[in-house]
């Protein structure tokens, strides 16, 4: 009964794709009510068109070379001060786990997808361009970007990658209240994914 229960509740490229498919509903969603009900143009609202796609890049990826080791530096600390001896019996999220072990090309990638295309879209869009400025809107730039950076860090779900996270988050924040395009914390979110599973596939699998 454990193992069948085990089983059930894996991850598979089916259930990636049911995933995929509900974020992008719920990116559908949140398109309607800005555009259509509230009758503005998504990309104004969004900044979508302010910089070129080349601008968007090399802002982008400057960017990451600051986030990437503030990011690494975030986790070796949080788990050398606040998990401390606890970290050694935590879990990686199982997304990561099923990329570096199994060998399934529809199961990886709909992982990668998932993590380098869709995640990043949905969340930006979500996270940065809706949930951080209405609660600013009702607070300050500050209270904003750190409670809708936790809330990003929370729904992840994983306690090793809490503090990471919510370092990451704060970066995206900052660089779209500072750019006004959402296309820069999208795409330094996908490059930051994208890093991730390139050392996972090429580090972790079959370890």
């Amino acid at each position: 009964l454990g193992e069948e229960a085990e089983e059930a509740g894996q991850l598979t490229a089916g259930k990636t794709w049911i995933g995929i498919m509900m974020n992008l509903m719920l990116l559908g969603a949140l398109f309607f009510f800005v555009g259509y009900m509230g009758r503005r143009s998504i990309s104004e609202v969004f900044g979508l068109a302010r910089y070129p796609w080349w601008r968007v890049l090399v802002v982008s990826t400057g960017l990451m070379f600051v986030v990437v080791p503030l990011v690494f530096v975030a986790s070796f600390v949080f788990r050398r001060t606040v998990l401390n001896d606890v970290g050694d019996g935590l879990e990686m999220q199982e997304a990561v786990k099923l990329l570096a072990e199994q060998s399934d090309f529809a199961l990886r990638f709909s992982l990668i997808l998932a993590a380098c295309v869709v995640a990043p879209v949905v969340e930006e869009f979500i996270f940065r361009g809706y949930f951080y400025p209405v609660v600013k809107r009702y607070s300050d730039r500050f209270f904003s970007a750190v409670v809708t950076s936790l809330a990003f860090a929370v729904v992840h779900m994983n306690l090793l990658s809490m503090a990471p996270l919510f370092v990451l988050a704060m970066a995206f924040t900052i660089a779209y209240e500072l750019t006004g395009c959402l296309w820069v914390p999208i795409v330094m979110h996908a490059l930051f994914n994208a890093a991730q599973v390139a050392m996972i596939l090429f580090f972790m699998a079959g370890a």
